[in-house]
């Protein structure tokens, strides 16, 4: 909350990020929501209040008489990154790490599944997550990846700019 209540979102965004890194998962998601840009722009009505575009994240959004909603700073702001880290990172798991990515799903328990797509140069990394609370001890964080059919080791599988659509199974 900034000084004058409105929302400072990368306040926000980190304090999602640090429930995220204790484990509170459903709860950073929870956050994240709250300040989901979309949220304030999913009608006629909270549209003309947000009065900045509807995909992109502000540094702040008013609470100020006459301003209620209004958001601020959408193209100043390092928040959208701060957010995309959030979401990609800290709850789908997903860290690039050179020519490679990292996968550590941390999905909150209402979430079974998902599907990511990611792209690296001209090839696309569709990316499916199952849940499975009886899976322990596979890759780190107990972490089984299949790229194109083929087991991965640990939790890390290298990407390949090849033009193609790859198949990832989490």
């Amino acid at each position: 909350m900034r000084e004058n209540g409105g929302q400072y979102t990368h306040a926000a965004i980190w304090l999602a990020i640090a429930h995220a890194r204790m484990g509170l998962t459903t709860k950073a998601v929870e956050l994240l929501q709250m300040i989901n840009p979309i949220r304030y722009a999913d009608s006629v009505d909270k549209a003309r209040k947000y009065r900045i575009e509807p995909y992109a994240a502000a540094a702040d959004v008013y609470s100020l008489p006459g301003r209620e909603g209004r958001g601020g700073w959408s193209w100043y702001t390092g928040s959208s990154g701060w957010m995309y880290r959030a979401w990609l990172e800290e709850i789908l798991g997903i860290v690039r790490d050179g020519s490679a990515i990292r996968v550590e799903p941390h999905l909150p328990a209402n979430w079974p599944s998902c599907k990511v797509r990611y792209r690296f140069g001209q090839a696309s990394y569709e990316i499916e997550m199952l849940r499975d609370d009886s899976i322990a001890g596979h890759g780190d964080n107990g972490t089984r990846i299949s790229v194109d059919g083929v087991m991965a080791e640990g939790n890390a599988f290298a990407l390949i700019d090849d033009g193609t659509v790859h198949s990832v199974k989490v």
